[in-house]
């Protein structure tokens, strides 16, 4: 590393490959670009991440994932791209006019390269705008399907046949982040059929899919969700997408379609599954409404993946026992893992994420529960009685089958009621 005229300059070990950055409040923000073949500009990239990471920075040019490290392995020339661009316009730290207009066309030319960027300004570095470049594609996306989400076989058989309802409202709920939209885009993929006519409302249109009708969101051109889905329910069409249920209008629409032979998927921002027929009612929609139109709620999270290449054999500390309520029973037939990290995982000792979910079927009694109003804890009891289990208790499953790690169940679930 050497420094000149206030920045830096990282260069690989063999010397053919070099960033310059500036690091200001913390946030190393890059001031060029590698050279060379695709190949060689990831590695540098993933060096200077690493650079960056070993050093206390955050690196400016990363992918969004599970951890702050990029997977800059995963990405492509095309992100690469798409990040150079979108970070050389900024350089100087000035956030001008000319500067939002660069950023624009290359988040326009990202779109057109299947590339998901969004960027954001962060006021711990004067006017710095940090691009976050996602290395996923449409390819990626299209080829994704249910298995990849991490279902065991019985919650994807369970979860299968839900997808072959004829109509009614599934809801996926989760905080921002936890691959609800991923989990929609494959359950359309399960389901995407030349006789089944598709349509989805989006805000934004985040994977382009085809066979599939995809609608865009723009408020300031007057094409709200409401008036979009209005107008779709014209095409006849046989399965709504609807990208996120935000206010009654939505809710509304939503369930009417269903209540007249539409399957409607869409998302909430819930806790847990049960958790989401309160924040229906509190929405606006009548209980008697929800109880008929929503047919199952599932709620998850992501963890990551053991690396395959540098997992093996483990116990469970009796601390992680004890956190995640094992009993010394169920780990006679387990398949615990640990993974100390390698080179394939940049030492971390996960490559990769999944899901854990909490599938809450409705039934005739949950729908009389719904209808006299039910509190949301009496509904968890229900859940439970109908053998739903919980996020907790799906991860611990895949802890016990050599997934994932104790510690990122616990980190992104709480325990669970006696």
């Amino acid at each position: 590393m050497i420094t000149w005229r206030g920045h830096s300059y990282w260069f690989t070990e063999d010397h053919r490959a070099v960033i310059g950055y500036r690091v200001v409040s913390g946030v190393a923000i890059t001031t060029g670009g590698p050279v060379g073949d695709p190949a060689r500009r990831a590695e540098a990239i993933r060096g200077f991440a690493e650079h960056c990471h070993a050093s206390g920075w955050t690196p400016c040019l990363y992918s969004v994932g599970a951890e702050l490290l990029p997977t800059i392995h995963d990405m492509g020339w095309r992100h690469l791209q798409v990040a150079e661009e979108m970070v050389l316009p900024l350089a100087d730290l000035r956030f001008t006019g000319k500067a939002w207009q660069d950023v624009r066309s290359a988040l326009n030319r990202a779109r057109k390269l299947g590339v998901r960027a969004e960027w954001c300004q962060f006021r711990s570095a004067p006017a710095a705008v940090v691009p976050q470049i996602r290395a996923i594609s449409d390819e990626w996306v299209a080829r994704r399907g249910l298995p990849e989400l991490g279902f065991l076989s019985d919650d994807q058989d369970k979860f299968e046949r839900l997808l072959r309802s004829p109509d009614g409202i599934l809801l996926v709920t989760g905080p921002t982040g936890s691959g609800k939209t991923s989990t929609l885009y494959a359950c359309l993929n399960y389901i995407n059929k030349p006789d089944r006519k598709i349509i989805t409302v989006e805000e934004p249109v985040e994977y382009q899919m085809t066979g599939i009708n995809q609608v865009q969101v723009n408020n300031d051109a007057g094409m709200t969700f409401p008036i979009a889905l209005r107008s779709i329910l014209r095409q006849a069409p046989n399965i709504i997408m609807i990208g996120e249920i935000r206010d009654l209008e939505t809710a509304s629409i939503a369930t009417n379609a269903s209540l007249t032979g539409h399957l409607v998927f869409s998302t909430l921002h819930t806790n847990d599954a049960p958790s989401a027929v309160a924040r229906l009612v509190d929405i606006g929609v009548q209980p008697f409404l929800v109880a008929s139109s929503v047919r199952a709620i599932m709620a998850q999270r992501l963890v990551r993946r053991l690396c395959t290449h540098c997992k093996h054999p483990a116990d469970l500390s009796e601390t992680e026992m004890r956190a995640l309520r094992i009993e010394p029973s169920q780990m006679k037939d387990s398949q615990v893992m640990k993974a100390p990290g390698c080179d394939h995982c940049r030492h971390t000792g996960y490559r990769g994420r999944m899901g854990i979910f909490e599938i809450f079927i409705i039934d005739d009694d949950v729908r009389h529960m719904i209808n006299k109003r039910t509190s949301t804890f009496l509904l968890r009891q229900r859940a439970r009685e109908l053998s739903m289990r919980t996020l907790r208790e799906d991860g611990v499953r895949k802890v016990l089958s050599g997934l994932t790690s104790a510690d990122e169940v616990i980190s992104v679930t709480i325990a669970d009621a006696n």
